[in-house]
């Protein structure tokens, strides 16, 4: 799905990850509705062994006193099943929703991930996704229990005496009015707090990830200082739900006093006048906790299950982010085709004011070493982008080995393609795991050949723990070269029919290049190899040089040719060497 669905209504959306469990939550309200009606049986037994004990009518006080008993009971065990009910049911549901945010976030188009912090989304898969939880494990059950009690509880209190009930109820609109006038601005306090929220979670994560930085800049202060004031608007924002959960409940014990006032001088008067009994009054106290909790828990409920839905309304806008292309045919690989990769006649721009590819047209032999060479900013790292899917050119087409790119599946053609980033990014495992992820069917025999190849077998050899020395974070623990080679070493491992290599010597010494370059010329025997070169030293040998200027091909040839023209290969070249020369000369007076 490349488009954006049509969204249904929240609780619709909510719905579509609860209806696997309707049969619990249907037995959840069954169970919830025994407890209120167990709750009120309780109450009716309770004023029946009242009045029977005072008429010392032993019989008909044991039976009531039984009947409380069972009923007592009863609820008990109802609330023990609806419980566990709806708590797994949110277990459940919360699972299915987080399963699915995730796989839609690594399926997302990059241009929708780049929109927004790590921090946000990490945020919304696990802060708003427990107040999604608690939207069905609590407030749910509370709004269903306090809607039933209360309607309960009113039925019996007008049989016992509507008079008194009446009189009850002239009270209950300034409790609701209150109630709603507090719990508005309590919904959106935990709404603002949760968003606040991400952004410390944001703030935190990269103040983790460039800790090196931050101190090597002496930026703990100014970080620490942005991080303070996020932090300072989430705990402002606490301190307000705080104080209005506080004005909410207490408000709400104060104002629930209220109908107790009136029943017990209303009903003390009518026991006195011989119009109610003693047990029948105390019935209707016991009742008016079920008409009046209901008024203070539903609004304090109300208030959280609008943040939840808020909460979930956040969550759903990761499920509905654009998803790459899951169909398509499967690559066909063919040594004897031509070409293996075509570029014709494409446009890019990441907006219409920043144009990056306009009209490029480029053919790779099968097998073919190519260097893609050019100034910062002209494209080179976003053709590797369009390569492998990560983005969609405007217009034009890609080939792969005489197959259109868009009519493929994107699997396929990146099991095609075996990929060194600039930047090295390994995992949080084993040194062994993660060059092992460019193939997993591959042996540990084949791990520590390609280590070899790629001149890594030594240092690892040299950690602690060898190859299965556990990597920090971002592969922290070793140097940047090292990383490279433990990269380039999973590439290797991948043996797939493409390489494309950016720039994967840029951070090794000169013995450790001198290998690697070695193991790059040997691994591109028989595969088509695709090189962003930032040191143009590095690519003398390869079979052609594309030069890419302002969105076009500028010049094209190998090394010799190029030098030879006298065009931008040969000023970068000649630019680049004495840059190199002059830091030679500093390094040797030094």
């Amino acid at each position: 799905m490349n488009g954006r669905e049509q969204r249904p209504t929240q609780l619709g959306r909510l719905w579509r990850y609860l209806r696997p469990y309707q049969v619990s939550l249907i037995l959840a309200t069954l169970f919830i509705s025994l407890q209120v009606v167990a709750d009120l049986l309780a109450s009716h037994f309770l004023g029946k062994a009242l009045d029977t004990g005072l008429m010392a009518d032993q019989s008909s006080f044991l039976c009531a006193f039984h009947g409380l008993l069972v009923t007592w009971l009863l609820a008990d065990v109802a609330f023990y099943i609806r419980y566990q009910l709806a708590r797994r049911t949110a277990e459940k549901m919360v699972y299915d929703v987080r399963q699915a945010a995730t796989s839609t976030l690594c399926r997302a188009l990059t241009s929708e991930l780049e929109q927004k912090h790590s921090g946000d989304f990490i945020s919304r898969l696990s802060s708003d996704i427990d107040l999604m939880k608690g939207l069905v494990a609590q407030e749910w059950v509370n709004l269903v229990r306090g809607g039933l009690g209360f309607l309960g509880a009113l039925i019996m209190m007008l049989a016992i005496s509507w008079r008194l009930t009446l009189a009850v109820l002239v009270t209950v609109p300034i409790i609701s009015f209150v109630a709603n006038k507090l719990s508005k601005p309590l919904g959106q306090h935990i709404t603002n707090m949760q968003a606040r929220l991400a952004a410390v979670n944001a703030l935190a994560q990269d103040s983790l990830a460039g800790i090196i930085v931050s101190k090597a800049f002496n930026l703990r202060e100014y970080l620490g200082g942005r991080f303070h004031a996020s932090n300072q608007q989430v705990a402002d924002e606490a301190v307000q739900v705080a104080t209005f959960r506080g004005l909410l409940s207490g408000s709400m014990m104060a104002l629930t006093l209220m109908p107790v006032f009136v029943l017990f001088g209303l009903g003390g008067y009518e026991v006195i006048m011989g119009r109610l009994t003693l047990g029948k009054l105390l019935v209707m106290v016991n009742l008016l906790n079920n008409l009046t909790w209901p008024l203070n828990q539903m609004a304090r409920s109300l208030a959280q299950a609008k943040a939840g839905l808020v909460a979930s309304e956040r969550v759903f806008e990761v499920l509905a982010l654009p998803v790459e292309r899951s169909s398509g045919s499967e690559l066909s690989i063919s040594k004897s085709v031509p070409y293996a990769i075509e570029l014709e006649n494409l446009y890019f721009a990441y907006d219409p004011a920043k144009q990056v590819f306009t009209g490029l047209n480029l053919q790779i032999t099968t097998g073919e070493k190519v260097a893609i060479v050019g100034a910062s900013g002209s494209g080179k790292s976003t053709l590797f982008s369009l390569l492998l899917g990560f983005r969609q050119p405007q217009s034009g087409n890609i080939r792969f080995f005489g197959q259109n790119f868009d009519q493929l599946s994107l699997s396929s053609v990146r099991k095609a393609i075996a990929y060194v980033p600039q930047e090295a990014l390994l995992f949080p495992t084993s040194v062994a795991q993660n060059i092992a992820y460019g193939d997993l069917n591959r042996d540990t025999g084949a791990v520590r050949q390609v280590a070899a190849i790629a001149a890594a077998h030594d240092f690892i050899d040299a950690l602690p723990d060898s190859y299965d020395t556990h990597l920090g974070e971002y592969g922290t623990g070793i140097s940047g070269g090292q990383k490279q080679r433990i990269s380039l070493a999973r590439a290797i491992l991948k043996d797939a029919p493409i390489l494309l290599l950016d720039e994967a010597t840029s951070a090794l010494d000169t013995e450790s290049e001198a290998h690697v370059q070695q193991a790059i010329q040997s691994l591109s025997q028989g595969h088509t190899t695709v090189i962003i070169a930032h040191r143009l030293s590095t690519i003398k040998d390869v079979d052609r040089i594309v030069v890419l200027d302002q969105g076009v091909i500028s010049e094209i040839g190998t090394h010799a040719e190029l030098l030879q023209a006298g065009g931008l290969y040969a000023r970068l070249y000649a630019q680049q060497f004495a840059n190199e020369a002059t830091s030679s000369a500093v390094a040797v007076g030094n």
